[in-house]
């Protein structure tokens, strides 16, 4: 397994206590040997400005760009998006009810060129939960059903295959705070994906653990492992999903700054 380091950044002090900053460096490298082909070795930046309003709700945008570290050295960004985050009600002492809207706009070449997207209008809600674990400082459970809507010029893309119009996702998370500084957390997610004219595509898992040391307030350090694939096998039937894969798992570090 290989040691992923992550350079040093210097970032400026905080603007004001409704503005801030996500920051993230992030290497990422796939668990097969690094001789084969199939071998990813990437390193991303995620940058995400809001600003947080006195009615518990925000305002954000989130922008990332990643380039291979290996083989073809392609680099590439991702679809940004200006959204809006609110803490919706409380369901009672220990659960709350929040939604989350964005507004996409198309920066990938990929997407551009290949799917022709013009913008994408995604909806969310969520449920999150304090849970009371012994010997665990604080813990949390979050459910999330969320879809979006894809508007392309054109239904089917340039390599011939159609486009995803519509996607609905159900997401599943734990947080646990080990410590005052030390933290896991895992997921799991289940994505379904129609093209135009109705057809569904195969559903889509992600799972994923990580463990996080906090280095003061705002500096953050991690790791972390993700899977995905298909749901179901190809009778669309017998279940998929797995946690651990050695041919397919990624590991991943990141440094995270709020600023």
């Amino acid at each position: 397994m290989l040691l992923l380091m992550i350079p040093p950044l210097a970032f400026a002090g905080r603007p004001s206590k409704n503005w801030s900053l996500y920051s993230s460096v992030e290497t990422r490298s796939s668990l097969e040997t690094f001789d084969q082909a199939r071998n990813v070795l990437e390193m991303s930046l995620e940058l995400m400005p809001a600003y947080k309003f006195q009615n518990n709700s925000k305002v954000r945008a989130y922008l990332a760009a990643s380039k291979e570290l290996q083989g073809s050295r392609e680099q590439s960004l991702s679809n940004a998006f200006i959204g809006h985050t609110q803490k919706l009600f409380n369901m009672n002492s220990d659960t709350s009810v929040s939604s989350d809207i964005r507004g996409y706009i198309p920066l990938n070449e990929d997407s551009i060129k290949d799917e022709s997207l013009k913008t994408r209008i995604y909806l969310g809600l969520s449920t999150n939960s304090n849970l009371a674990i012994p010997y665990i400082e604080s813990s949390s459970l979050t459910l999330k059903i969320s879809g979006y809507r894809n508007i392309h010029e054109f239904e089917t893309s340039r390599s011939g295959s159609v486009n995803t119009q519509y996607s609905l996702s159900e997401y599943l998370g734990l947080n646990l705070q080990l410590t005052k500084d030390l933290s896991f957390s895992t997921y799991v997610t289940n994505s379904q994906y129609f093209s135009y004219y109705n057809n569904r595509k195969p559903d889509v898992f992600e799972a994923g653990q990580s463990i996080s040391y906090a280095i003061t307030q705002d500096i953050e350090m991690s790791l972390g492992h993700t899977l995905g694939g298909k749901t179901f096998k190809d009778d669309g039937v017998t279940n998929n999903i797995e946690f651990f894969n050695s041919k397919e798992s990624t590991i991943y570090t990141s440094l995270s700054i709020n600023f």
